[in-house]
Formats: structure tokens, C-alpha cells, sequence
């Protein structure tokens, strides 16, 4: 693992090796951390911290330290979530959670075509109206025609046996 953790007893038996394994025996300096048995993994050695993205979730949150990038909140909504890239791409802020912006882009695509598709469809249904409408005058009218003819007929062509 590293140069500075190594096994118990690795400068004995080359077999074990240079990487760790925690040392569990009942009698065990290492284990014990007696000083000059070796260095003991543990939490104080950590290097130190790299800086954390910034959690975005409103406009303001892009005005803090960005230095280290944002990470785009999982409550913001698609429509914000794109509202926040474009602020950020013209800061110069680097997004670390992509997909989320990925994804806002293609759910806005679907919502378009969804207004699109609506519009169409309430387009053809005004001209079906129209049309049903227009066929609907038409009859009338032929009706009245017919009846008309009927009325203008009916003395010429005499089946009453006058």
C-alpha cells in the first residue's frame, strides 16, 4: 500500500510483503501501538482535504466560492437546473453533475414537442368542428331543397288517382 504503513514483521518474512493488513495478535506491539513497533493506520495520517463543491439550489448560491465547482442540487427542478448551467457556463463554472443538466435539456426537448403536439392537435380538432359544421349547413340546407322540390312535385305527379 505505501512505504510508510507496512505489515507486521514484513522485514522478516518477504512473503508478506509492503502492504497493510491490521495486526490482530493478542500480543501484538503493533497492535498495542507501542512506540517502535511501526506506524498503525488511523485517521490522523489523512492528507489533506481537497476544497468541496459548492451545493447549488438557487441563483445566489452561485455567487459563494466556486473555485472547486457546484454540484446542482437533486431537489432543483429540470427548468432550473438548466436555468443554473447557462448562469454558470457564463461564470465560467465548471458543473460537476452533468447528467442533471443533460437530462433538464432533454425533459425541456419533451416539453416542447408535447406544446407542439397539443397545438396540432387542437387545430385539427377546430377543423373536424368546422368541417362537421359545414356538412351539418349543407344538409340543412339540402333539406330545405327538398322539401321544396317535394312541395313543387307533388301537384305534377298525380299517384292520388285525380
Amino acid at each position: 500500500m505505501s512505504k510508510r504503513f507496512k505489515t507486521q514483521d514484513s522485514h522478516r518474512y518477504k512473503k508478506l510483503g509492503t502492504r497493510w493488513r491490521r495486526p490482530v495478535g493478542w500480543q501484538s506491539k503493533m497492535r498495542k501501538k507501542k512506540g517502535g513497533a511501526g506506524l498503525k493506520v488511523s485517521i490522523g495520517y489523512g492528507t489533506p482535504g481537497k476544497p468541496l463543491p459548492v451545493v447549488v439550489r438557487t441563483e445566489a448560491d452561485l455567487t459563494k466560492d466556486c473555485k472547486s465547482g457546484i454540484l446542482i442540487a437533486s431537489t432543483v427542478g429540470a427548468k432550473k437546473a438548466k436555468m443554473l448551467a447557462e448562469k454558470a457556463a457564463e461564470l465560467n463554472i465548471v458543473i460537476l453533475n452533468r447528467k442533471k443538466v443533460k437530462r433538464a435539456k432533454r425533459v425541456e426537448k419533451n416539453i416542447q414537442k408535447n406544446k407542439e403536439k397539443k397545438i396540432k392537435e387542437e387545430k385539427k380538432k377546430k377543423e373536424e368542428e368546422k368541417k362537421a359544421e359545414e356538412a351539418k349547413k349543407k344538409a340543412e340546407l339540402d333539406a330545405k331543397k327538398t322539401s321544396k322540390e317535394k312541395a313543387a312535385e307533388a301537384p305534377l305527379n298525380p299517384k292520388g288517382g285525380k
